[in-house]
């Protein structure tokens, strides 16, 4: 059994199956994110998805992971976000039994902001948004959010978005050998660093 998936360390809170609505930010007066009307780049140096096989760890990692969004003018969001990656040509995923991961985002991807201690990140992950395969089980790949749209929430603190073990809800072509769910975890620098207000 074989099949190619993408690695991917962020911890996610994925919302179970069916659509969840990604709600706007609270509308504090003066509130939002900072800086506003910005182009930002956020960068991960580790994501990961972890899983169970038939009772056996199953680790997906990428070394070089990124997201990219414009802040609004105003206010807590949504707003669109480009589609994610992970990995790059010189530096793929990986599996921990050495084989090569490919993770392939689609759909429209959305960020959401909200104050607080600490302040939080939420990101909405279309239906079928990410598609994970890996060469050590070519005959199985995943799909994330199978059955619609799902919500996980990071903590923004110094710049930096934290996701860490947030369950991803998945279908999986093996499903004998795999759960419904994987967990993403993963820390994003943001450039320039973003704040919530």
């Amino acid at each position: 059994m074989a099949s190619r998936i993408a690695g991917f360390t962020m911890a996610v809170t994925a919302a179970t199956a069916g659509t969840v609505a990604l709600a706007a930010g609270p509308a504090f007066a003066g509130g939002g994110i900072t800086p506003s009307n910005t182009a930002v780049v956020a960068v991960s140096a580790g994501t990961t998805f972890e899983a169970s096989m038939s009772s056996l760890p199953f680790t997906m990692s990428c070394s070089v992971a990124s997201m990219a969004f414009t802040t609004p003018g105003s206010g807590y969001g949504p707003v669109d976000m480009s589609l994610p990656t992970f990995g790059t040509s010189t530096a793929p995923c990986k599996d921990n039994y050495g084989g090569i991961v490919t993770v392939t985002a689609s759909g429209a991807w959305t960020l959401t902001a909200a104050p607080g201690v600490p302040a939080t990140v939420s990101v909405t992950i279309p239906q079928g948004g990410l598609d994970i395969r890996t060469s050590t089980l070519q005959a199985c790949w995943f799909t994330v959010a199978p059955k619609g749209p799902v919500t996980i929430s990071g903590v923004l603190a110094n710049g930096q978005i934290s996701f860490k073990n947030v369950p991803l809800p998945i279908s999986n072509s093996c499903a004998s050998s795999f759960g419904s769910t994987i967990t993403l975890s993963g820390g994003y620098t943001t450039s320039p660093a973003i704040g919530v207000s």
